[in-house]
């Protein structure tokens, strides 16, 4: 089983790495930005799919592919190390231009957290306020509601009560009647007959 390549230490390459990172625009933005693509990366390969020319073969030491693949992969290292390096050493080795372009980018980040920060506890007030104004007018509905309620209930329970008192005054009022009318009766019975013949009276 043949063994990979060794790897090409970075001074052997012939594209030198670059040199300026550009501060971003936007508070919350990649910092360090991304480095833009550099054409001489090599792409991925599949090992087990070569490109065209090149076909596969019955032999499964996929060599070459391996090799850049390993080779991308390390350059791409790279070029991040060389990313956060550069950013954070303008902070203490760069130049006054390099130190204030810094501190304007945490400037504008902190800015731009202050912001948030205050939009999101004014949207909260905002939403809390309107919680309020909503409870509050559906405590209101509840106490027209149960204040309608109450009336129709005593306005239902009224109209109970005299029909009540007005079933009950007639039903006295039939019953004295009735009862002044046998009296009367009576009292004419006695007068032509003095025998009690209708057991009326006792």
């Amino acid at each position: 089983m043949s063994s990979l390549p060794s790897i090409a230490p970075p001074s052997r390459r012939r594209t030198p790495l670059p040199t300026a990172i550009s501060v971003p625009t936007s508070g919350y933005s990649v910092y360090p930005p991304r480095l833009p693509s550099a054409p001489e990366i090599p792409s991925r390969l599949n090992p087990l799919r070569p490109p065209p020319p090149q076909r596969r073969t019955v032999s499964w030491e996929t060599v070459d592919a391996h090799h850049q693949n390993a080779r991308r992969s390390l350059w791409m290292k790279q070029r991040e190390h060389f990313r956060y390096h550069n950013a954070w050493s303008k902070y203490y080795y760069g130049s006054s231009a390099e130190k204030e372009q810094y501190g304007a980018q945490t400037r504008s980040v902190l800015k731009q957290q202050m912001a948030d920060n205050y939009m999101a506890t004014r949207q909260s007030r905002v939403t809390r306020n309107l919680e309020s104004v909503v409870a509050l007018e559906r405590d209101r509905r509840d106490r027209d509601e149960d204040a309608r309620n109450f009336r129709n209930k005593y306005n239902y329970l009224k109209t109970f009560r005299d029909e009540n008192k007005k079933m009950m005054e007639s039903s006295w009022h039939n019953r004295s009647m009735s009862k002044r009318h046998t009296d009367l009766y009576d009292s004419e019975a006695l007068r032509y007959n003095p025998i009690n013949w209708s057991c009326t009276l006792k």
